[in-house]
């Protein structure tokens, strides 16, 4: 079996594959734009998906998780369950966080910014500041 070293991770060209989607992943992107997409092919073929998140972010939703008997491993691969079985509503991910909110308050009450160009609204937020 044919190795390649990528950041002490060991992406394996010849593991066998049972799964259609991930053959297609490696036909799509191959081997090294999986690994800078942060998926890997394990040893029985399952991608592995590797992101990087605020240390603190993991702890705190771990936490809540633990109070709640589940894992933050169960809880993302039920999300990429669903997600990839289309029931889950992107846009519902999507919504506003308290700042966009507000943000949104204030233009409908007229408290906003308007201009012409990009020049015009660059010139207005720089007197600004």
């Amino acid at each position: 079996m044919k190795t390649v070293k990528k950041s002490q991770r060991t992406i394996l060209k010849d593991a066998p594959v049972k799964d259609v989607a991930v053959k297609g992943l490696r036909a799509r992107y191959g081997y090294r734009k999986l690994a800078r997409r942060g998926v890997t092919i394990d040893e029985v073929g399952t991608p592995v998906v590797k992101l990087s998140v605020p240390r603190d972010d993991v702890l705190a939703a771990s936490a809540r998780l633990a109070s709640a008997g589940i894992t933050l491993r169960e809880v993302v691969r039920s999300f990429v369950n669903k997600l990839a079985d289309d029931g889950i509503d992107l846009l519902d991910l999507m919504q506003p966080n308290a700042t966009t909110l507000e943000a949104f308050r204030e233009l409908d009450e007229g408290r906003g910014h308007t201009a012409d160009s990009v020049e015009e609204m660059m010139r207005q937020l720089n007197a600004e500041g």
